[in-house]
């Protein structure tokens, strides 16, 4: 965050104090903090520059501890033309991040097609970004299964 140059910052979780950092020249500083999994936490700032006076509260940031996956609560893999897209909806929001998806024959495990989770063949959208879908390069072959 940022403060004034050299002031105390004081984070809080609510009414509990998560401890102080002091901000540096520029008025920057950070701190890591522990957070309990699988809820929210509401944390704010108050900063004491060098004179002693102290700020009101900063508005509060939420932040949701999320540890649970999402789950896949609807997939249309299983009977589709070979020259459609693979659609998948989660239970929750998702989001592109790192690695691959890739597309196997389900008989004997042979790759069919590695896709970038940052591709353009894959995109995200739906109702509050839980439908994920895959475009492959290439129609899948209709007498094999995937």
């Amino acid at each position: 965050g940022t403060a004034e140059a050299n002031a105390t910052v004081e984070l809080f979780n609510g009414a509990t104090s998560l401890g102080t950092v002091t901000a540096d020249n520029g008025g920057n500083f950070s701190k890591d903090i522990d957070l309990s999994a699988d809820t929210t936490h509401n944390i704010t700032a108050k900063a004491t520059d060098t004179a002693g006076n102290t700020s009101d509260a900063s508005a509060v940031l939420a932040i949701t501890v999320d540890t649970v996956a999402p789950t896949m609560t609807t997939n249309t893999t299983g009977q589709i033309a070979s020259s459609s897209d693979l659609v998948a909806t989660f239970s929750e929001a998702i989001a592109k991040g790192t690695g691959d998806i890739v597309i196997k024959e389900s008989g004997n495990g042979t790759v069919f097609e590695t896709l970038s989770i940052l591709g353009n063949n894959i995109t995200i959208g739906g109702v509050d970004n839980r439908t994920l879908t895959i475009n492959p390069s290439a129609d899948l072959e209709s007498n094999k299964s995937y």
